[in-house]
């Protein structure tokens, strides 16, 4: 809907022909008259159920048919008319099954052309079987629109009173619905128009006090959705008038209310809250109630929230028994004073019968965020392969590893290895990841890091993340054994080793500073980046390493000092591996960098003898000495004769006969 707007000028736009101008009183009008059509919509737009209902007169037999045949048709790939006319010549045939051949339609999943066949085939000889009653009232409630209106006219066709009066109470409550939906329109239209602040706070306050609930819910709404979207809150009037509506007579309101006093987080409203628990007759109040103390996390809440667990309503109870996991997760400050109790609480419910999937899973969530000692032996319960939802194995799980029992390992190692649920196999990597310790364990992870054993990525990062938890765990000869065992299969592999070898690497420089095996890391750091092409990281390794050698290790030096001259050359860094080898202080180390550099110009001069002559300049300007009087004849040798067209001009001039 586009409303009139006036320009900055103050003076009315320009107005289309044809258009129609919605003022905005008339839209208010709408919006405050509309809804109290509502007795008289329901009452028109059908007519009373005791009116008598005239009854299709019966069709002529048509001849048998061949029900297999046509059934075939109705479930089959056939077109939307064929798939009628043969429900059709079902229910008209003469054999009498064709009733209960096309029931069965009505269990099949997955198959809702067929349904929506049978539906107007129903509706278009006034079939009367009681068969298809139960199934077509379903059918009102479906996600698809076509499948409810098809449903509804089947039913239509029925002389039962009692179809009929079912009927006539959803058709009520559908329009109820459309017209809750139309003047909610409305209101979001007349909102979004209204610019001023001011005007805008008067027409919630008006929608606030209104004695229609879908206006006072609506205008709640508003409200908090400009809080969850913008972090808008509400005047202060108007957030003292939504605080009085804590006893409003419409549940859809209340529920609102504490959808919004949750979210707006103030801990000042939790005695509110807790005041409406005691006198909340709706279950969908008291599940919101028990998420916003929840949420809230006032401690006070505590007492209300496990006497929530024996709620009737098992949707209560579960939101109940969340509101408990939050109020008491391990690790987020001081554990409450009534921790234990709350522990004694939840064991309790979870022996008790426990029907619907919700509130099991919500008890082993709640569980897995406390994290108390006592629930093991539960949770293992609830994580092995006995438990058939993998979302309460999950849950189960992730407790096992946030309790830090290694005797629960086991459990976590099998669900890595044997559970179909990618996000069982993660939570597993995780709580490896927290509780193991040996290479065993390891080796355990290791086979989740390979895409042809797991395909499911988040397993195979998690499984990292662990690998590396449990990896600085290990004894240093056990780090030593796993890192020589590394497969450099790829760059995956190698990137992941780089990421080993630098977490160990800051891990030893802090426990074992200066120590031969952290230069001995820094040297398998360096040798994992050149593999991986990163030569910058590679030369950076080296140089660590190197400036931990024994100074009189010749062996040593001699090896990182070559890594290092190579890697330059290689590198386009001419300069820094002259500088590399002209400035060791070994002398055995400083020859193995010059035979380097002299192996590096003969093989250049090979090809390019311009930029081998130009390196051999840059190098003596460098080391004036060549290295030595032997070495500065190598490469005095090893310079490539000029070729003959770069003479001097004066020398081709001498080879000229003289004038006359």
């Amino acid at each position: 809907m586009v409303l009139p707007r006036r320009t900055a000028s103050g003076s009315a736009p320009t107005k289309i022909r044809g258009a129609r101008r919605w003022s905005r009183p008339w839209i208010l009008a709408r919006v405050l008259v509309y809804p109290l059509c509502l007795p008289c919509l329901s009452l028109a737009a059908e007519p009373p159920a005791t009116q008598p209902v005239a009854t299709a007169p019966a069709s002529a037999p048509s001849s048998v048919v061949d029900v297999a045949a046509e059934i075939v048709k109705v479930v089959g790939q056939s077109d939307s008319p064929t798939r009628r006319a043969a429900a059709i010549n079902v229910l008209r045939s003469t054999t009498g099954d064709g009733a209960k051949a096309l029931v069965t339609v009505f269990t099949t999943e997955n198959n809702e052309a067929a349904k929506l066949a049978v539906c107007e085939a129903i509706a278009e000889v006034k079939a009367q079987a009681p068969d298809f009653i139960p199934h077509l009232e379903q059918l009102l409630h479906h996600p698809d629109a076509a499948l409810q209106k098809a449903a509804a006219a089947a039913l239509a066709g029925y002389a039962d009173p009692e179809v009929r009066e079912k009927l006539d109470a959803y058709r009520r409550e559908q329009e109820r619905r459309l017209l809750v939906e139309s003047v909610q329109r409305l209101m979001d239209t007349l909102y979004d128009a209204t610019r001023g602040e001011p005007e805008r706070t008067d027409l919630l306050q008006t929608w606030l006090k209104s004695d229609l609930p879908m206006m006072r819910t609506k205008a709640l709404e508003i409200i908090h959705e400009a809080l969850r979207r913008g972090g808008t809150k509400p005047s202060a009037a108007v957030l003292d008038h939504i605080r009085t509506l804590d006893n409003d007579p419409s549940p859809t309101v209340r529920q609102a209310l504490v959808a919004f006093l949750r979210d707006q987080g103030l801990l000042d409203d939790a005695p509110r809250i807790r005041e409406m628990l005691s006198r909340e007759p709706a279950e969908s109040v008291r599940e919101e109630i028990y998420k916003a103390l929840g949420k809230l996390i006032d401690a006070d809440s505590i007492p209300l929230c496990m006497a929530g667990l024996g709620d009737p309503s098992e949707q209560v109870a579960a939101a109940a028994a969340d509101a408990l996991g939050h109020l008491c997760e391990k690790g987020t400050g001081k554990p409450p004073e009534k921790l234990a109790d709350v522990v004694r609480s939840l064991l309790q419910r979870v022996e008790q019968p426990v029907t619907t999937l919700r509130l099991r899973t919500d008890l082993v969530e709640a569980m897995a965020d406390i994290a108390a000692p006592a629930f093991g032996s539960v949770l293992v319960r609830y994580a092995g392969p006995d438990e058939p939802e993998s979302s309460v194995r999950q849950a189960a799980i992730r407790g096992l590893g946030r309790i830090g029992n290694a005797d629960h390992l086991p459990v976590a190692l099998d669900r890595l290895a044997q559970d179909n649920n990618a996000g069982v196999r993660e939570v597993s990597a995780e709580a490896i990841g927290r509780l193991g310790a040996q290479p065993a364990h390891l080796q355990a992870l290791l086979s989740r890091l390979d895409p042809k054993l797991e395909p499911a990525a988040a397993v195979q990062n998690q499984a990292w993340r662990a690998y590396q938890l449990v990896f600085q765990r290990l004894s240093d000869a056990e780090q030593e054994a796993a890192l020589a065992v590394w497969m450099d299969s790829d760059l995956k592999t190698l990137g992941r080793k780089i990421e080993l070898l630098t977490g160990l690497e800051a891990q030893v420089s802090v426990r074992h500073p200066g120590g031969d095996r952290l230069m001995a890391l820094r040297e398998q750091l360096g040798d994992a980046c050149l593999a991986a092409g990163q030569t910058d990281e590679a030369t950076a390794a080296w140089s660590r390493a190197l400036g931990l050698a024994p100074a009189d290790d010749v062996p040593t030096q001699t090896r990182l000092a070559g890594k290092l001259v190579s890697a330059y050359l290689k590198n386009g860094s001419p300069d820094k591996a002259i500088t590399q080898a002209a400035t060791a202080k070994l002398p055995e180390v400083r020859a193995a960098g010059a035979a380097l550099l002299l192996q590096f110009v003969q093989d250049l001069g090979a090809t390019d003898a311009e930029a081998a002559a130009g390196f051999l300049d840059r190098l003596l300007a460098a080391v004036p000495d060549g290295f030595g009087p032997d070495w500065a004849a190598k490469f005095k040798a090893a310079r490539p004769a000029p070729p003959p067209h770069t003479q001097s001009a004066p020398a081709a001039a001498n080879t000229q006969p003289a004038e006359g």
